[in-house]
């Protein structure tokens, strides 16, 4: 085991290369590794000590000193290859120097080395991997080899990625080593059950007993278990079992993972099993209650499962200190593509609030009286819908399954006594209680009792239900103690993120001439401030409603206040769907330098492009030219990324090209599909603006890709209107 302490000075790091001294910056990083999950010598740098103040999006920088953080000082001085485990590919720069890495040490900051790297000279042995060789800087070997004084501390090691961000890149890892051959994955022998019978086996990883097969099952990808002979049950069942969590388990057939070798080899994808992530993400404590974990396998037919197995391993990825930004794939740099017009085709368009992209959220959902009182007299009480009612009320899978909290509002209560949370559904239970001691959950100052729903034991096995056939459920709480009525609950509500439509822009747009222009008084901004504010940071502006439209001219003054507060913008129009993140919109508005904007999607014809553009073009390829202008000048570059939303009627699985001016395709990052959608949609991230082309992807296995948010209309919900003030959200939850 390591812990890594990290003290970093800050330095101001500038594309010209000077380097000043700024006051020092302290953080701390505590990363458990274990040394029976990697092979060789390697160290693991973790996260970042510092991001540039001037460009943070695209730098970061490990510090050492001799003294203060002196292990990583040594390792830096003393490393050989530096290895970075991404996940999303990178995009490359427009000038094609893609990546830099550097270093500058001493105590007047005045060594200052780098060397810049295309994407394939460090990139091309591992899709996930970049790989520097060390020595590429001039001096490095000197530097390392120098003797231990203060002429070599502090130490800074900069990082930096010219296609983006840094957290569009996805890292996961960054390590130190000496060998250019080493990997950061392991495989861990997992050794003999702890307890089974003939049919099963289990193995247990935990703190203060086993914590390196807890580190290596929670990091794993795949298990992997060896046997005598091939099991004589057609399946293999896959058991896992936390304090969170409880038990799960999936069966695997035996014909499609077992492989005939001697000896046999029975193989498990974990990424494939569906509540893998519940047991590998959980944050295990040293609490003695959530400090465990088991994974276990059992096999139903003649022959036992303890007689055949032999031993069984899981590999994994080297935990490598650091988590990926959410949201990662943002591109930046590339080559500026031309931009085509050319006569709209009428058919499809994005239905006006109908597309799953046009959602907005309230975080309260009150519950009404109760519709299960029995009597005046009753120590349970609560809500129940049956079949037909529930898609009225919404109390299943649509409504209670996207809350985290029940509120109760009382007039009185023994604080000493215990509530119950009691949930009951066909299928599931009809009675599945926890109890809560009221004292731990009521807030004396505003007379509420909160219930975690998620602190229910049994909470995933109601969520996960089908709830399709038969919507019955119950929400019922009891208290022993004295009568429900005696409560005085006067109201009940649900905390959680539910979807409503979002409120409308119509008043403020007039059209002429196919160019919807919005314009905004201060009290219309001050109103969709507090709306982005309320829904995680976004404004959704919904024009699709309105025929013919193929621009839409977006005032300046909301979009400074938007930039400003840092919230990003989604427009509708009739041909597609824009997604403006909070970061690219600051930079399109100071480039607009106070004037308005005009957003545009037309459909160009292949007819209408020039013979470059549309040489390249196959039969049922949808073509879309996307703009952003200030008056006759295109803006087509920006900082991070933009996503769009259009209608696709074509074969899926799909990709998304850029077609720019020389018929050069560039392949963009598609999202998120709906093939189902009524039109069907295909949602793509761009780096700059032009052309782009949607195209049936042959090879492609998957129609829709990261799932198909469905739009709902729920009824009881806090109403969305056009004034301000009108959703009063008592927690904001992400």
């Amino acid at each position: 085991m390591k812990k890594i302490v990290a003290i970093s000075l800050a330095i101001m790091f500038v594309l010209t290369l000077f380097i000043s001294t700024l006051a020092p910056i302290e953080a701390e990083a505590n990363i458990r590794t274990f040394s029976q999950l990697g092979t060789g010598n390697y160290y693991t740098l973790g996260e970042f000590d510092w991001r540039d103040d001037d460009f943070p999006a695209n730098q970061g920088i490990w510090s050492g000193e001799k003294g203060e953080s002196e292990t990583r000082w040594s390792e830096i001085r003393n490393a050989k290859y530096l290895f970075i485990r991404i996940t999303n590919e990178p995009v490359e720069a427009s000038n094609e120097e893609t990546f830099m890495i550097g270093y500058v040490s001493g105590p007047d900051w005045n060594n200052w080395k780098d060397v810049k790297y295309k994407i394939d000279e460090v990139c091309d042995d591992d899709d996930d991997l970049i790989i520097i060789d060390l020595s590429d800087l001039d001096g490095w070997e000197d530097f390392a080899d120098g003797e231990d004084n203060a002429d070599f501390s502090p130490i800074q090691l900069v990082f930096a990625y010219w296609g983006g961000t840094l957290d569009s890149l996805g890292i996961t890892g960054v390590w130190l080593t000496d060998d250019a051959s080493w990997r950061p994955t392991y495989e861990f022998d997992l050794g003999n059950p702890d307890d089974g019978w003939g049919e099963a086996a289990f193995w247990e990883g935990n703190y203060g007993q086993n914590e390196p097969r807890l580190e290596a099952m929670t990091n794993a990808t795949k298990l992997i278990v060896s046997m005598s002979e091939e099991p004589s049950a057609s399946e293999i069942t896959l058991f896992m079992n936390n304090e969170s969590s409880g038990w799960n388990n999936v069966n695997f057939e035996t014909d499609t993972h077992f492989t005939t070798n001697s000896p046999g080899i029975f193989t498990i994808n974990l990424a494939s099993v569906s509540f893998w992530s519940k047991y590998s993400n959980f944050q295990y404590k040293d609490d003695g209650d959530n400090d465990w974990l088991q994974i276990g396998l059992a096999s139903w037919g003649n022959n036992s499962f303890e007689d055949i197995l032999e031993s069984a391993k899981v590999i994994g990825n080297l935990p490598g200190g650091m988590k990926a930004a959410d949201g990662g794939g943002e591109n930046g740099g590339g080559e500026n593509g031309g931009e085509n017009g050319g006569p709209p085709t009428p058919t499809p368009t994005i239905p006006p609030g109908g597309d799953d992209e046009m959602e907005f959220f309230v975080t309260r959902y009150d519950l009404g009286p109760m519709t299960d009182t029995n009597d005046v007299s009753a120590v349970v009480n609560g809500w129940v819908t049956d079949g037909t009612d529930n898609k009225t009320t919404g109390l299943s899978s649509d409504t209670v399954f996207r809350a985290t909290d029940l509120v109760l509002q009382v007039t009185e209560v023994d604080i000493e006594a215990s509530i119950a949370l009691i949930l009951g559904a066909p299928g599931v239970s009809w009675w599945a209680q926890e109890l809560f001691i009221i004292e731990d959950i009521f807030d004396e100052e505003t007379n509420k009792i909160t219930i975690s729903l998620v602190d229910h034991p049994r909470w995933d096995d109601f969520k996960n239900n089908d709830h399709e056939d038969n919507h019955m459920f119950k929400l019922l709480i009891g208290y022993w103690d004295d009568k429900v009525a005696d409560l005085g609950i006067t109201e009940a509500y649900l905390i959680g993120k539910f979807p409503v439509p979002p409120p409308s822009i119509d008043d403020n747009i007039k059209v002429a001439d196919g160019v919807a222009t919005i314009t905004m008084s201060e009290q219309d901004i001050d109103m969709w401030l507090q709306f982005g504010a309320q829904n995680d940071d976004l404004v959704i502006w919904n024009v699709a409603g309105f025929e013919g439209v193929t621009t839409v001219r977006l005032p300046n003054n909301a979009l400074t206040a938007f930039a400003e507060a840092e919230l990003s913008l989604r427009v509708a129009i009739p041909y597609g769907i824009v997604t403006i993140p909070a970061n690219a919109l600051l930079s399109i508005v100071k480039e607009a330098d106070g004037e308005d904007i005009d957003f545009s999607i037309t459909r160009p014809t292949a007819a209408s492009l020039p013979e470059a553009q549309s040489a390249k073009l196959e039969e049922g390829d949808a073509i879309f030219s996307i703009t952003l202008k200030v008056g006759d000048t295109n803006i087509t570059t920006f900082d991070g990324y933009l996503e769009f939303t259009v209608p696709y009627t074509g074969d899926f699985p799909v990709k998304a090209w850029h077609l720019a001016a020389d018929g050069t395709l560039e392949e963009m990052d598609v999202v998120r599909t709906n093939s189902t959608g009524t039109p069907p949609t295909v949602t793509f991230r761009v780096p700059h603006l032009s052309v782009f082309i949607i195209r049936h992807d042959e090879t492609g296995t998957t129609a829709d890709k990261n799932g198909v948010v469905v739009f709902l209309g729920i009824a009881g919900l806090v109403a969305a209107g056009s004034g301000a003030g009108i959703i009063t959200i008592r927690r904001k939850l992400k």
